[in-house]
């Protein structure tokens, strides 16, 4: 931490090179805007991450926004001082036993709601998992493998958390003790099949619910594929964790292996703690005056409507179809997307994913004959000291709602979307969950009762953490599940990679037929192409 004497200049040069570091910009300027060259919210919260360990100030996304250039942080730094109140101190003291009982998360309670909903309606528990799939070649230690695995499960307090419902059925949640984990055997040794054969098996096994009352929120599975190739199928659960975490996780689980199963620096036998003080530091924000203001700020947002924004799709529902039998629809744009989206970013506001979000909500709109649209986009919530090791599921999603013009240019319109997608992004602390809870209590109190459509864009470096688990001495490549379950009623989902974009669609049968999930995804192949084509398309010249 610098002294209180450290001079301007020497402040400045040290956040141009955390900013170029997390941006991977070595020629970024003091004065460029972080936003405008490339950061996106999980950026910015490493970004709030490393200036709380390097100067020991906690900042919120909403500073960055104001201030997103290099001078701009400085003055942030050079003006705030460390909090450490005694609310601070008794925050701290609170989270630190195991044994408490801890507040839900508004994403966990609305979760847990429909699970009560659902076993009302005599349906099975809803598979939230996160699943990694790998192939491993080489003579995979499992003795050393589990030792890993307890070990990561013993210092992530997240993955042995008990969902426990009180006698006057409402849900909370406590920590419980730590226990030996075991990889789960699916197959004779000495079996000799291909992994094409085995794919089915382990997508099933990929899609059965974790038990929310067990302890343990991660499972570990194995078939033998023939004496030196095994699949190894790791599962948690998604209320406790999300993308990053599972990137922290395999790292840790990596580093471990190669360590004998032995604890590391990065992960000890102790219980971190974190995921604890980050539910207690959630529920004292949720009481307080800022998000009171928020809460007034999404009021006027939303214009009455619902967080949860209702598509104006043809809401079928059909007969005979099991509640949670999902369709899916994959897409994939070569290069010469990427491309054009440069062309139009560069040197602009805009990003990759609001010219793709822009795409998507004129779909909607020119298939529901609709003006105003709205989507749910996930971003990145880790404004907390350990955002770096934290383990939870911390993506806030939040409604982006806009009016489509029926005339202009496709680039002109990808501007509003920004704007108004950067405009949320500022108060997305507040998760759509919690603004229903507020706002629109029967959104929050179960079971959808209309479609909406989430909206999910992964760049390419979101995912680094995602890479194949690194296992000493052998070789590892991730599997593609492709479990095709929504997590919503629709769900765009674009991943980047270095090829252009893959776009995944999945749906739930029980509330969108198949033939309104290819229609929409038929208007936005048109709209894309058209893009593709000219790139200062006219609305007006796309396909209504």
């Amino acid at each position: 931490m610098p002294t209180p004497t450290a001079s301007l200049r020497e402040v400045e040069e040290q956040i141009t090179a955390i900013c170029r570091e997390i941006l991977d910009r070595p020629d970024l300027s003091q004065d460029a805007d972080f936003f405008r060259s490339g950061g996106d919210s999980l950026a910015a919260m490493r970004l709030i991450g490393r200036l709380h360990r390097c100067y020991g100030v906690q900042l919120a996304m909403a500073d960055l926004l104001d201030a997103p250039t290099v001078a701009g942080m400085t003055q942030l730094v050079r003006s705030i001082r460390p909090p450490q109140t005694a609310a601070d101190v008794e925050l701290s003291a609170t989270a630190s036993t195991s044994t408490s009982v801890l507040p839900l998360s508004p994403d966990q309670a609305r979760r847990l709601n429909i699970e009560d909903q659902r076993s009302a309606l005599s349906q099975p528990p809803q598979g939230h998992n996160v699943a990694v799939g790998l192939v491993v070649r080489g003579e995979l230690d499992l003795a050393v493998l589990d030792r890993s695995l307890t070990t990561v499960a013993r210092h992530h307090e997240a993955l042995r958390v008990q969902f426990l419902k009180k006698d006057d059925g409402t849900w909370t949640q406590r920590i419980a003790a730590p226990r030996d984990v075991a990889t789960e055997m699916m197959n004779s040794p000495a079996a000799h099949v291909g992994i094409p054969s085995l794919l089915p098996e382990v997508r099933r096994a990929a899609l059965r619910p974790l038990a929310l009352a067990d302890g343990l929120l991660m499972r570990s599975q194995c078939w033998q594929v023939d004496h030196h190739t095994s699949i190894v199928l790791l599962l948690f659960d998604h209320t406790v964790v999300d993308g990053v975490s599972v990137g922290i996780l395999l790292n840790d689980l990596g580093a471990l292996y190669g360590n004998g199963g032995k604890p590391v620096d990065t992960c000890s036998d102790n219980e971190s703690g974190h995921y604890r003080r980050y539910l207690q530091e959630e529920q004292s924000w949720l009481t307080s005056d800022t998000a009171g203001a928020v809460t007034s700020y999404w009021a006027k947002e939303l214009r009455g409507n619902s967080p949860f924004w209702p598509a104006t799709l043809e809401w079928s529902r059909p007969e005979n179809v099991a509640s949670t039998h999902s369709g899916a629809i994959h897409l994939s744009f070569a290069d010469d997307l990427t491309g054009r989206l440069d062309e139009v970013v560069t040197g602009s506001t805009l990003t990759r994913a609001n010219v793709m979000l822009a795409m998507t909500m004129l779909a909607l709109a020119r298939h529901g004959r609709e003006q105003r649209v709205g989507v749910i986009v996930p971003f990145a919530n880790r404004e907390m000291l350990e955002a770096d090791r934290l383990v939870a599921d911390t993506a806030n999603c939040v409604p982006v709602a806009v009016t489509v013009p029926a005339c202009g240019t496709l680039r002109r319109f990808a501007g509003e979307v920004s704007r108004v997608a950067y405009r949320a992004l500022a108060y997305q602390r507040m998760s759509a969950s919690e603004i229903a809870r507020r706002l629109c209590p029967p959104d929050f109190a179960g079971l959808p009762r209309r479609p909406y459509v989430l909206f999910n864009f992964m760049q390419g470096d979101a995912t680094d953490e995602l890479k194949p688990l690194n296992l000493s001495g052998l070789s590892v490549e991730s599997l593609a599940i492709g479990t095709g379950i929504a997590n919503a009623p629709l769900a765009i989902r674009i991943q980047e990679h270095q090829g252009g974009l893959d776009v995944v669609v999945t749906y739930a049968r029980e509330m969108l037929s198949d033939d309104v999930a290819l229609a929409v995804v038929g208007i936005l192949t048109e709209i894309v192409e058209g893009f593709i084509a000219c790139p200062d398309v006219r609305l007006e010249d796309l396909p209504c």
